[in-house]
């Protein structure tokens, strides 16, 4: 699962990047498109390598788990990025900042939820405890409200 563990390591930067890039007051639709485009690139290979664990006994129950959750966060991104062409973000990029929060921080918790689930299924693959959680900012952004 070090595999799995590593692609949402690399998908927890570029969220940080997208979500930096969208605080920035003239951030240019090119480089939101260039993101999304890495983000979707990285999570194109995590399904790849999400359902090619289905196919392993040992690791089949954590994959399926961590593939269900990434369906649900592949929707949201979906209905998100339709309601929100890259000319509707110059058009109206302050109604876009506040709809995107809610979603910036559901792949937070995708990204965060599903390295604590490799982290539990295999111990040898923890984290120090200074190092969990490396991308939610010091206020909880959950929206499960479950911590």
């Amino acid at each position: 699962m070090r595999d799995i563990a590593n692609r949402l390591e690399r998908l927890c930067c570029i969220n940080r990047d997208i979500g930096l890039a969208q605080g920035l007051p003239g951030c240019t639709s090119d480089r939101l498109l260039s993101l999304r485009a890495d983000f979707a690139f990285e999570c194109s290979q995590l399904f790849n390598q999400l359902t090619g664990k289905l196919n392993c006994s040992r690791e089949i129950q954590i994959a399926s788990r961590i593939l269900d959750a990434f369906v649900s966060m592949q929707h949201a991104l979906a209905i998100h990025q339709r309601k929100w062409p890259l000319n509707e973000i110059d058009n109206c990029f302050g109604r876009y900042q506040d709809d995107v929060r809610e979603l910036h921080a559901l792949v937070i918790n995708f990204i965060e939820d599903s390295l604590e689930m490799i982290e539990a299924s295999s111990p040898a693959l923890r984290r120090p405890q200074t190092a969990r959680r490396p991308i939610a900012p010091p206020v909880a952004l959950r929206l499960t409200g479950t911590r």
